[in-house]
């Protein structure tokens, strides 16, 4: 089995988060959300970005109709029944991202998304995603995974790719991430009397 079709590039991914965010934050008023303190807020917000993006490209998504937790994004983009795209969030400590990227490696999608944020430790994590790609075995070839670092005090958003080059196990060089082209994207939130 190999993957061959990709709804959007990783590039195009990454610069319309940045693009459409600004547009679905909530509070601009208060100033900017912690993205680990109102997970909900942001996972509310992140649906609605990838809901704008799958809607503008004509494709169906699918998620939770009334997800466990807010604390974590799930959504899905769907031709018909083929899974394109799968998004999920790892907001939090270290092994919420952990658990969010071991669920994502067990769907079948050519594109698989974990969006997150971390400041302090951004080589780290990139280091753990790419030990988690390594220790899992069944990979599909064409594969594409994409971590998405959202860093609102910068206003910033940080893409990085990992592309599977065949089936299988991986190797700590097919496993590495590699920065998205354009990478990072800057963000700014619209203020209110620009809106208006």
């Amino acid at each position: 089995m190999r993957f061959t079709h990709r709804s959007v590039t990783a590039e195009d991914l990454v610069r319309e988060i940045a693009r459409l965010l600004p547009e679905y934050v909530p509070g601009v008023e208060t100033g900017v959300a912690e993205y680990t303190d109102k997970r909900s807020c942001w996972t509310h917000t992140m649906r609605s970005v990838f809901q704008a993006m799958a809607r503008s490209r004509g494709i169906e998504m699918r998620g939770p109709k009334e997800p466990d937790s807010d604390r974590q994004m799930r959504v899905l983009w769907y031709d018909h029944d083929a899974l394109l795209l799968a998004a999920l969030s790892g907001w939090g400590e270290r092994s919420d991202l952990e658990r969010s990227f071991a669920n994502l490696m067990l769907l079948k999608s050519p594109q698989k998304v974990l969006l997150y944020t971390c400041l302090k430790w951004q080589e780290a994590v990139i280091e753990q995603l790419t030990a988690a790609l390594m220790r899992y075995p069944h990979h599909i070839e064409g594969e594409q995974y994409i971590a998405v670092n959202m860093l609102a005090a910068q206003g910033k958003v940080y893409g990085m790719v990992c592309e599977v080059p065949h089936g299988g196990s991986l190797d700590v060089r097919e496993a590495s991430f590699l920065p998205v082209q354009g990478s990072p994207f800057s963000w700014r939130l619209v203020e209110s009397t620009e809106r208006k």
